[in-house]
């Protein structure tokens, strides 16, 4: 069992619920990481992330060039919802740990080039990425 198959599991299954289109990129990797054995933990948490959201997903973010930044080169978010609003899909399995798309587990210079602005100042310390993580996940 590991986070990267349980996440790319859970996104395939999204994009079945919904029928969406998935490019070629995805569904490779769809294919050779999901896992049929999480389903039948994975099948409720469907309709229960949309209605939370008050959303659907209606288009596949996931290694696509779709809203891009400067420094990245795919997608940083999974899903484009009804509202015209984005959703990343950050799962975990294993562990108290996830590391944000694109700067993954990144160092303090990392996180303030990327962060810093958000957080209004300079990330220096554990607690300093708690509450940056706290106070502004919706802009993460």
């Amino acid at each position: 069992m590991n986070n990267a198959d349980f996440g790319l599991s859970i996104q395939k299954m999204i994009c079945e619920y919904y029928c969406l289109d998935v490019n070629d990129r995805a569904k490779a990797q769809f294919d050779s990481n999901y896992n049929s054995s999480y389903d039948s933990e994975l099948e409720p948490l469907i309709p229960a992330i949309f209605e939370n959201v008050k959303s659907k997903p209606v288009h596949l973010l996931t290694y696509s060039d779709e809203f891009v930044g400067a420094k990245q080169t795919t997608s940083p978010h999974n899903f484009l919802l009804s509202n015209g609003k984005t959703l990343s899909i950050r799962t975990n399995k294993t562990s108290d740990k996830v590391a944000p798309r694109t700067v993954g587990q990144a160092g303090f210079p990392v996180l303030n080039e990327y962060f810093g602005d958000i957080f209004g100042g300079t990330i220096e310390s554990q607690y300093d990425i708690k509450k940056l993580v706290i106070n502004h996940i919706h802009e993460i």
